[in-house]
């Protein structure tokens, strides 16, 4: 007697095993990637709660109730592009692949061309003077700052020099791509 049993063709109760993976462009596993899940019915799409973050394998299993998913990715680690929109699976996987955001290289030299350490150097948006990114971080032993910033038309600004140069005035145009990165190097004058 199937009376009790709740078999015909209700399978509401049924629970399945869905898997995200995440890889970077290269291929590599991405941890700390918040994926939800997204319950599709004929009433339209439903956020499922309880996001969960991939491990260092890049992935994320999610136990759900038998029907039609997808996945959206809610937040990523610093460096990389969020991506719009939700992911169909196959076969209860999917796997996502997250672009990383270009990095930007400010290079000071001095007009022998050595690096110049502890040099005080900024981002602004290009055309926009003093709109400038909160990055203002010192360059290194190799006279090199670099971040990670979502693609944008930007320039560069020398904004201190360490005692015995002279800082430059104005701005200075990147050169590169989003693929390649973007540079610029800015001469400064040893006194």
């Amino acid at each position: 007697d199937n009376a009790g049993n709740n078999n015909g063709g209700d399978d509401t109760d049924v629970k399945e095993t869905y898997v995200v993976t995440v890889k970077d462009a290269d291929g590599n596993a991405v941890a700390g990637v918040e994926i939800a899940m997204i319950k599709v019915t004929a009433a339209g799409e439903m956020p499922y709660p309880g996001a969960k973050e991939t491990a260092a394998d890049g992935k994320a299993s999610f136990e759900v109730k038998a029907g039609t998913w997808k996945a959206s990715v809610e937040d990523v680690p610093a460096g990389y592009v969020l991506p719009e929109g939700s992911f169909n699976f196959t076969d209860k996987a999917v796997t996502i692949t997250l672009e990383s955001l270009p990095t930007y290289t400010i290079k000071v030299v001095d007009q022998h061309g050595n690096a110049v350490a502890g040099a005080g150097v900024q981002m602004c948006k290009k055309g926009e003077s003093g709109v400038c990114v909160a990055y203002r971080n010192p360059t290194n032993e190799n006279g090199e700052s670099s971040m990670q910033i979502a693609d944008g038309s930007f320039e560069a600004q020398v904004t201190r020099v360490p005692d015995g140069y002279t800082k430059p005035e104005g701005y200075f145009d990147f050169e590169g791509s989003a693929v390649t990165g973007y540079t610029v190097i800015i001469q400064v004058t040893k006194n």
